[in-house]
């Protein structure tokens, strides 16, 4: 028999086996006797003169002993940290914690200081050291430091349930200062990480921007909704009908680790009173821009903000679309969470409240202090309502039936493609010259924004891209829905092709020359 089948075979005897408590001559003390992880028969001291007491010792040691047969702990009883956050992460992503590629990613670091220590045999000084080294190497912010040890924590706690482990090593103090401060790696990002007053509204208004990514960009600036909790909402969740203002209930987010709708960060479930200029595009959204981009009406059941496939948006892609329409409007990058920021500043520089603001940005206070309190306190709609509407945020024009569409083909934009290294012509909608669009029903001129130049249909082919690469938006007149970008055919889509028995647009097909029923294959040449 080999030595593993063997080990197996008295790790299961072992486990079948029930240990004793017994006086020896030479002792004072009850002794235990038990079976360890191997199936080994192990002698030990209890410390006391109770019987009772080593009784209850006795159960506490093979509850462990049962614990690390659990965990697969191998022959030598010797479990290494390593080994178990393998296990550990290997439960949480079955369970679909949403976290654990995070905590995968930083229990790497960790690894490095502990990993090849026995789970058992971790102290607070290693917990420590590990914790400094990670400052001093000065390749992870102090938020990221803090994020490491928590993870770590988190392991330790569930080992300490799992009875793997007597105590939890990670103790740290704050008086300790061992853990570094809630501070940014770089002190000067912060300030920086907001959007001005007259950036949100060109990014809500400009028809340089795709319709749906303009509609996303007034929900988290006119709403603080987080790019998670918008690819998740559904028409459902908007009542329009609520007075003073309508509300949207936030409950639901969607996780890209998970690739799932879940609750939400907070796990706090809270209403949003709606600005009323975002009730106003959230109207025609409803009306006929959510229409025209998925080519259905809009349902209950429906995403309010769909991809252009009809899946939930993805926060990375969100985020690359925003870094392509900042470099369209000529602004800075930032990121998607700076909109929160946003709202919140310019809110209160409106003079909103902030213990008002607090309540529909991040839910009800759940602090301890304010916890019994919060418990009985409902605030009126109507005072929240009046926090929210306190922003200031213009629109140019007024927001009619049809109004917040594109202008489609008469507009062109001249943007690079990074991977290429090349300048694309495209509509406004960002699709190539192979897709076809809808004809624009407003008139060009009608559409031309301030800063704008219309071109005549001879020159559009050759000055698109210089007026593009000057910063300019060049407009064409004339354009057709059967002209793309620079004057040239575009492809038509299958909806816009001609049927067998029609002509061009609008005009009867010639079939007087023709044979009916199947058609004749031409004769062979040659």
């Amino acid at each position: 028999m080999s030595e593993k089948k063997e080990r197996a075979k008295r790790r299961e005897k072992g486990a079948a086996r029930k240990g004793s408590v017994y006086q020896r001559g030479d002792s004072p003390f009850w002794w235990l006797a038990f079976y360890n992880e191997a199936g080994k028969r192990k002698l030990k001291s209890s410390g006391t003169a109770d019987k009772d007491e080593a009784a209850k010792l006795l159960a506490t040691v093979e509850r462990k002993v049962k614990a690390a047969q659990a965990v697969g702990v191998d022959g030598g009883g010797r479990l290494l940290v390593r080994e178990y956050a393998d296990r550990w992460l290997a439960v949480r992503e079955k369970r679909r914690h949403a976290s654990f590629k995070q905590e995968r990613s930083r229990l790497r670091y960790a690894m490095k200081e502990i990993g090849d220590l026995v789970l058992a045999d971790v102290r607070y000084r290693h917990i420590r050291d590990m914790v400094l080294n990670l400052k001093s190497s000065g390749d992870h912010a102090p938020r990221s430091v803090r994020a490491i040890y928590a993870t770590v924590q988190s392991l330790f706690s569930t080992a300490l349930e799992d009875e793997l482990i007597g105590a939890t090593p990670c103790t740290i103090r704050p008086a300790s200062k061992v853990l570094p401060p809630i501070v940014d790696k770089d002190p000067y990002w912060r300030k920086t990480a907001v959007f001005e007053r007259g950036e949100v509204e060109q990014l809500i208004s400009s028809r340089l921007i795709p319709e749906d990514r303009r509609v996303l960009y007034a929900l988290a600036f006119l709403g603080d909704f987080r790019i998670s909790e918008s690819s998740a909402l559904p028409w459902k969740a908007y009542d329009p009908k609520r007075k003073p203002l309508g509300s949207i209930t936030v409950a639901r987010s969607f996780s890209r680790t998970l690739k799932s709708v879940k609750e939400v960060k907070t796990r706090v479930v809270r209403e949003m009173p709606v600005h009323p200029l975002l009730a106003r595009i959230l109207a025609d959204w409803w009306e006929e821009g959510w229409e025209r981009l998925m080519g259905r009406a809009p349902t209950l059941d429906d995403i309010l903000i769909p991809s252009r496939k009809g899946n939930n948006r993805r926060a990375t892609r969100s985020l690359e679309a925003l870094h392509r329409d900042l470099d369209l409007l000529g602004l800075r990058k930032r990121r998607m969470h700076d909109a929160r920021r946003t709202f919140i500043s310019l809110a209160q520089e409106d003079g909103g409240r902030p213990e008002i603001l607090q309540w529909v940005t991040h839910g009800k206070p759940q602090r301890r202090d304010l916890e019994q309190m919060g418990e009985y306190t409902t605030l009126p709609w109507s005072t929240f309502c009046t926090e929210v509407a306190k922003l200031k945020i213009s629109y140019p024009g007024n927001i009619r039936k049809g109004s917040f569409s594109y202008v489609s083909a008469t507009q062109l934009v001249g943007w690079k493609n990074p991977k290429q290294n090349q300048v694309i012509m495209s509509d406004s909608l960002g699709r190539g010259q192979n897709e076809g669009f809808e004809p624009s029903p407003q008139d060009p001129m009608s559409c031309a924004l301030p800063g704008e130049l219309v071109l005549s249909s001879p020159w559009k082919g050759l000055l698109a891209l210089a007026f593009a690469a000057a910063g300019r938006t060049p407009r064409c007149e004339g354009v057709t829905a059967d002209d793309g970008p620079g004057g040239h055919p575009v492809r038509p889509t299958s909806a816009e092709r001609p049927c067998p028995d029609s002509g061009a647009r609008g005009q009867p097909r010639d079939t007087s020359g023709m044979r009916r029923g199947r058609g004749t294959r031409a004769p062979r040449r040659g």
